[in-house]
């Protein structure tokens, strides 16, 4: 990720250029990669704006670069400059959102930039970074009188007539007037755009009814069984968060007191799993020997929906790489098969 941060401000970059491309097209020159395909690649992008990159990925030139292009964008377009740096903030994003009834939001992927003119229409109660849009390309009535689950079906559909948009993750949102070539360009006329915005902003039931499918979406999918993909699930509560602080700073023996404290299990599995990797003889043998087998059933099952990089799967990707590399690197990659195949021995 590319980053700025300017005095208690700190934004992104990538998302500022994203920003600048969509709404203040040739700004700045973005160069094309061997697909044909627009390339945000700062090796790249920065020369093709002037920089002399002669050392890229070499960590002070590319801090020099992403500089550099964070001021072209601050001179050549402050405009956009502005909104980008407000909307770092997750309450400036949310303000702007709930005090704008119409504005237009953008993302990139892959190169492709898109973008939507769009009226806030609700918030998850549970998670106040998460906001839903309705995408005013589409007729509000089709969706007024939806239920929760219906909402909810929406949500999950291929069609987006409501997009969702994150707060705290730096949105490019866009005012009225710095989108009139957009909306003017629309497929319906100006005055449509603002009956269908203020349609919504009247409607506070189905604002409520919006909220509550944000919170529901994911509620009959089960739990992953991996603790790092449940991290994000939920907040630890507060009695926790008094307690991760004191873990952080105090001695070993101490932490091992501090983890069983937790009342979030998914701290406790972690808190268990650093003591375990730095001061094991602080553990019960029951709890040592199951961390073990934890470990060692990490490292060797061979089940295939496991998502990260297990000795199976690194041994098939040795295999692979040994079956297509030049002579060259055959030596280097047998000693490093060899090496993952003593690792699969010893578990």
């Amino acid at each position: 990720m590319l980053g700025l941060s300017a005095s208690a401000t700190r934004g992104d970059v990538m998302r500022m250029l994203h920003a600048t491309n969509i709404f203040a097209p040739n700004t700045i020159a973005v160069p094309l990669n061997e697909k044909g395909n627009p390339t945000f690649r700062l090796d790249t992008l920065a020369p093709a704006n002037g920089f002399a990159h002669e050392n890229a990925h070499d960590a002070m030139a590319d801090v020099e670069a992403t500089i550099y292009m964070a001021k072209l964008i601050r001179d050549r377009s402050p405009t956009i400059w502005q909104n980008m740096i407000r909307h770092s903030s997750k309450q400036n994003a949310i303000q702007f959102m709930e005090e704008n009834v119409v504005f237009a939001s953008a993302d990139t992927f892959f190169g492709r930039s898109f973008s939507w003119i769009l009226t806030h229409c609700g918030s998850n109660p549970e998670y106040s970074a998460e906001i839903a849009a309705f995408d005013l390309s589409f007729s509000p009535e089709d969706y007024l009188d939806l239920s929760v689950d219906e909402l909810v079906g929406v949500l999950s559909g291929k069609t987006k007539p409501i997009r969702i948009i994150r707060a705290n993750s730096q949105p490019i949102l866009m005012p009225v007037d710095l989108i009139s070539e957009m909306i003017n360009s629309a497929d319906q006329p100006a005055d449509e755009i603002q009956r269908r915005a203020d349609q919504i902003q009247k409607n506070k039931d189905f604002q409520s009814r919006m909220g509550q499918a944000l919170n529901e979406r994911f509620g009959d999918e089960d739990k992953s069984p991996y603790v790092e993909k449940n991290i994000y699930d939920a907040f630890p509560p507060k009695s926790d968060e008094v307690i991760m602080s004191k873990f952080h700073i105090a001695g070993w023996p101490e932490r091992l007191d501090l983890a069983k404290q937790l009342s979030d299990s998914r701290l406790r599995d972690l808190a268990r799993r650093q003591i375990y990797f730095e001061r094991p003889d602080l553990l019960s043998d029951d709890v040592r020997e199951d961390l073990e087998k934890w470990l060692s059933n990490r490292l060797s099952t061979e089940d295939p929906e496991t998502p990260w990089r297990t000795i199976p799967k690194a041994l098939e990707e040795a295999d692979d790489l040994l079956g297509s590399i030049d002579k060259e690197e055959l030596v280097f990659m047998t000693s490093v098969r060899e090496f993952i195949s003593g690792l699969a021995k010893t578990k």
